[in-house]
């Protein structure tokens, strides 16, 4: 009985529902609404009414904002006000009656195939996007919904919410499609989807854990750890070196072969003061280090101070160069709480220090003297806007000319919100000035923004570890990078760890650097209460952004270890080192450090481009990552691709059907594409290695697409670091060949063919410029000449001493090594003391490499001129001056002259003669009219000294390179109708005079200070070749010492086709 009353209701509501339809459409056949009555779709407080083919479908208050497509149907918006709500209602109940069952039945057939649900949009992932990780935020918004779920990676549908900012973790690598659901109070439903590739992600390992070789209870070691390259220091504030908290510092140092950092030396202050807390903030860059000790007592109490140390190169050991305190150090000021180095400048905090207000703060540069190896101050820096308490100088880094700075109590916005400051150094005067301050976009109340700092390059890390990133006090960080155009820093995202919890301190200390960003959360609870996580975060190649790429802990975590804690993360290339200093191996918080190694783990997607074949019709190559040994043939084209990084496609057909590809048949571990580095193992892939192919690096700066930039390596390698380490430039070993790039002068991606392989990359970890002494100028012949070349580690832009550096000239075929200046201008140079014997522009390179750089290549060139020596009597130097007079084409040049180009005589021109001019050739920008008067046309291949000059010259230019006054004069050794009508070659000018001229003009103020012959002067006339002089003192100081000489040729219209040229001699006399 139940059942049948349930069913009739069922019934009796069905029926309801379709007369109630079937209604609604009669009245959309009466009373249709025009398209330009229909508003854009827009959320209004108003009601809103849908139409169906310009028909009232239904009025809802829910926010329908997009339209439906079925078929030719349409589903629209218009929004209406409640009294026009109310009177088309009436109107539908009016028109309703007089509608036929008939063409309601079609209308309802129509409308039950519509669906009216929520309306959701995925906003992240972005659909066909690609991400470098294997965790991935989904965020979406969506209308008027009850609850929202998902399924993802075409898995079953997850029953469980799903809200905006869920993380979905261990995705397939591959393709992964998302697909979010919706319902609302109705009961309908809505759904969006989202197609992603994760094509690879980062793999983050623990290597070994390090511990002092006398670790004891209280140390607390690994309070503060700082990382390059192979070299580690770690901090022990509390270890008793001496009585009580002296503290202590260790180096650790990666051995080659097993890759465990292990210990090098232990270093303490040489003056080393109870309770000083040596240790509390270290920092290491290349050969040498710095540590603080804010509670040294310099003056009285607690001043502060900091200690500078150096690798010995013959032991390898660090040792002290000098202690540095402030210029103005007071009581309780704390110098030495931060400490960073970077080549040959440091910069240390003293957040407690008083001028412009209790605790307002201060920080203090300080730079190497290339002489003494000492590090001496440069000037100290505080905020603009300083004031009471904003601790100014609490975390401080420095990268190259550029320097941050924390205030965590600043409090523009709000108490304690925290600050940071961004200070550049003036390239004339040396000192570090403040650029501006940074405060993040969504600054709160005591967040303490500015704790920690890190920079490097153009990009800067702030941690903020009171932020409520979910709550209370999760923590937060925020990247920030250099705008190229206003040089300000600006932020680019704000990251907080996926798992984020209540009181994690996330930001209580940051790292960057290069694409890699380290954050620690020191009280975060994973497994224990406050033992401690931090968090690698990489910047997404495609959008830019810093994504959370890996959670890292300790491997033996126990309750309040406290890893992550205040300045102790640190990440250097390949390498991470975090500090536990709660750690009690060894004793109660006698602490440790902990070594990571990061790895890209990449399988390349099911899914690639342009639908790949096996090398026919419209697709490209064929997809390696499918195939092992047991399945591929002999095809050409096979490609490995990785969007976004780069590609090898092998030009030649490649007969694998037999061969081995590594030692488990698979491609993944013997072919490496990455951010601008590939790489084929050649012991293993041998089939793959052997052979040519296109390789393709995607999004790179064009500027690097060359062959001194594109580096190759023997080794098979599978990171960019190790690349940069081991390669050299191709132009070095004839690797490379059609380079090209698709957007010169910009981000685009470059190609070339690589001839065999292992490895290959873009962009070294060095750079290499080179001048030399008359940079923008000229030599003379024979004379001393240097050239320097600029060896700079890319990372902090330190130089690189001990390198080997050899520079060749294309004169010579020999290598000539050049010697290291390290105590003035940290350049390389040689200097030519011969000079150069002919006169002509001279090709020269210089090769540097080191171990663990980029070997590099750099050319160059130098102008060599010839002019007349002044020691006394006469001397003679000759130049040429030439022209060419063209039947239907040519061209003819000389480099060392004046060339006057190729032209003709307009023979519809009215005038017998034409004017050439090297003084004014032509206009800039006429393209080969003359600005003299004459009938010359069709001028090409002129020998054009000034660029954008006009009008546009050709001249010879004469220096007096001597050690008195001279003058100077010119002849010629042929008369003006020899040269022009080339009557020695049987050539004719009847029409009229053939002229050569000459005139001069000084190139530098007053260098001819009597007799400059600047009005044109005949010269050579018929039969006569007579001698002109040009200026009767030309001086020899080197800022007044050189003129120039312009001809003029008056051109006959009869005069036969031909080049002709001549010889000028100059003539210099003492006076």
């Amino acid at each position: 009985m139940f059942k049948q009353e349930n069913k009739r209701l069922v019934l009796v509501i069905s029926l309801v529902l379709i007369i109630l339809l079937t209604l609604l459409m009669v009245y959309f056949v009466q009373n249709s609404v025009s398209s330009s009555d229909i508003e854009p779709l827009s959320e209004s407080e108003n009601n809103e009414i849908v139409y169906f083919e310009g028909e009232i479908l239904t009025d809802s208050e829910s926010n329908v904002n997009k339209s439906i497509d079925e078929g030719s149907s349409t589903l629209q918006k218009q929004t209406t006000s409640s009294e026009e709500s109310e009177k088309n209602m009436e109107e539908v109940e009016d028109k309703l009656v007089n509608n036929s069952s008939d063409q309601s039945s079609e209308y309802v057939s129509n409308i039950l195939d519509v669906s009216i649900g929520p309306n959701i949009s995925i906003t992240y992932p972005i659909d066909n996007a690609a991400y470098i990780q294997n965790i991935v935020l989904v965020n979406y918004t969506v209308d008027s919904a009850d609850s929202c779920w998902y399924s993802v990676d075409n898995g079953a549908t997850n029953s469980s919410t799903v809200t905006a900012g869920t993380a979905f973790t261990g995705l397939n690598l591959g393709t992964s499609d998302l697909i979010v659901y919706c319902n609302n109070s109705l009961g309908y439903i809505g759904s969006d989807n989202a197609s992603f590739i994760v094509g690879y992600f980062d793999t983050v390992t623990q290597v070994n854990k390090l511990q002092s070789s006398d670790i004891a209870e209280g140390d607390a070691l690994g309070y503060s750890v700082s990382i390059s390259g192979d070299y580690a220091i770690i901090g022990a504030k509390g270890e008793d070196s001496g009585t009580d908290d002296e503290g202590a510092a260790y180096i650790f140092k990666k051995n080659s072969t097993t890759g465990l950092f292990e210990e090098v030396n232990k270093i303490v202050a040489s003056d080393k003061d109870v309770n000083a807390y040596f240790g509390s903030f270290v920092s290491i860059s290349g050969d040498y280090a710095i540590v603080g000790a804010p509670f040294e007592d310099s003056g009285t109490d607690d001043e502060g101070a900091a200690y500078i140390f150096k690798k010995n190169s013959t032991t390898g050991l660090f040792e002290e160069v000098n202690k540095i305190v402030a210029s103005d150090m007071q009581v309780d000021d704390n110098f030495g709480f931060s400490v960073s180095i970077s080549g040959d400048y440091a910069i240390v905090g003293a957040h407690k220090e008083d001028t412009g207000g209790v605790s307002a703060g201060a920080a203090y540069i300080f730079k190497k003297n290339s002489t003494t190896g000492l590090f001496e101050e440069v000037n100290k820096i505080q905020a603009s806007n300083r004031g009471d308490g904003d601790l100014f100088g609490i975390s401080a880094s420095i990268s190259g000319d550029y320097a941050i700075v924390g205030s965590r109590d600043e409090d523009t916005g709000a108490s304690n919100v925290g600050a940071a400051y961004i200070f550049k150094k003036n390239p004339t005067t040396g000192l570090f000035e403040e650029v501006h301050m940074i405060q993040a976009s969504d600054k709160g109340e005591g967040d303490f923004f500015g704790y920690s700092s890190s920079i490097s390059g153009d990009y800067a890390i702030v941690g903020a570890f009171n932020n409520d990133a979910g709550t209370d006090d999760e923590g937060a960080a925020y990247i920030f990078k250099k705008n190229s155009t206003t040089g300000l820093f600006e932020e680019v995202n704000k990251i907080v760890a996926s798992d984020k919890e209540v009181n994690d301190n996330f930001g209580q200390s940051t790292s960057i650097n290069g694409d890699y960003a380290i954050v620690g959360a020191p009280k975060e609870d994973s497994g224990t209460t406050d033992g401690g996580s931090a968090y690698v975060f990489k910047k997404n190649s495609t959008t830019g952004l810093f994504e959370e790429v890996s959670k890292i802990q300790s491997s033996d975590r126990e309750t309040y270890d406290y890893f992550g804690i205040f300045g102790s993360v640190s990440i250097s290339r390949d390498n991470i080192i975090v500090g536990a200093k709660g750690e009690d191996t060894g004793g109660n918080a006698a602490g440790a450090a902990y070594s990571f190694n990061m790895t890209e783990t990449f399988i390349a997607p099911t899914q690639t481009e342009n639908n790949i074949s096996d090398g026919e019709g419209s697709g490209e190559g064929t997809n390696l990552s499918s195939y092992n040994s047991n399945t591929i043939s002999s095809v050409s084209n096979y490609i490995w691709h990785r969007k976004g990084k780069g590609k090898i496609k092998w030009i030649t057909a490649l007969n694998l059907a037999n061969a081995n590809i590594g030692n488990d048949n698979n491609l993944d571990n013997d072919i490496e594409v990455g951010d601008r580095f590939v790489s084929v193992d050649s012991s293993t892939a041998t089939a793959f290695a052997s052979k040519s192919a296109n390789v393709t690096f995607e999004n790179v700066d064009c500027s690097l697409c060359n062959s001194e930039n594109i580096l190759y390596s023997s080794n098979y390698y599978t990171s960019l670091s190790e690349i940069q380490g081991d390669g050299q430039s191709c132009s070095l070993v004839n690797k490379c060949s059609s380079i090209s790039c698709t957007t010169p002068g910009g981000t685009g991606n470059c190609t070339f063919i690589a001839s065999s392989f292992s490895g290959y990359a873009i962009g070294g970890n060095v750079n290499l410029t080179i001048n030399d002494s008359v940079e923008g100028s000229s030599a003379l012949t024979d004379t001393e000449v240097s050239f320097y070349a600029k060896y700079l580690n890319v990372t902090d832009n330190s130089p690189i001493a001990s390198a080997t550096c050899t520079v060749m000239f294309d004169d010579n075929p020999t290598s000539y090594s050049m010697t290291w200046n390290g105590t003035g201008t940290n350049l390389y140079n040689f200097t030519k003391s011969a000079g150069f014997a002919s006169a002509a522009m001279h090709d020269w390179n210089v090769t540097c490499s080191k171990t663990g750089f980029t070997t590099l290549l750099a050319n160059d060139t130098i102008e060599i001129q010839s002019v007349a020596s002044s020691s006394g009597g006469t001397s003679n130097q000759t130049g040429q001056v030439n022209f060419t007079q063209a039947g239907s084409a040519g061209i003819i040049l000389q480099d060392d002259g004046i060339a006057f180009g190729s032209g003709y005589f307009n023979t519809t021109c009215s005038q017998s003669y034409s004017v050439l001019d090297s003084s004014s050739l032509f206009n800039a920008g006429e393209n080969g009219a003359y600005a003299a008067p004459g009938c010359w046309i069709n001028t090409t291949d002129l020998d054009i000294e000034d660029e954008g000059v006009s009008p546009v010259q050709d001249y010879h230019w004469i220096e007096n390179n001597g050690t008195t006054v001279v003058s100077i004069s010119a002849s010629s050794n042929k008369d003006g109708p020899d040269f022009i009508c080339a009557r020695l070659d049987g050539g004719v000018c009847a029409t009229a005079a053939a002229n050569l001229s000459v005139k001069a003009a000084a190139n530098e103020t007053t260098a001819c200070s009597q007799g400059l012959n600047t009005t044109y002067q005949l010269m050579g006339a018929d039969g006569i070749n007579n001698t002109i002089p040009l200026c009767a003192m030309l001086h020899f100081a080197d800022t007044k010492d050189d003129m120039k000489v312009y001809y003029k040729l008056t051109i006959p219209s009869d005069i036969s086709p031909g080049f002709r040229t001549m010889t000028i001699t100059y003539i210099a006399t003492t006076v």
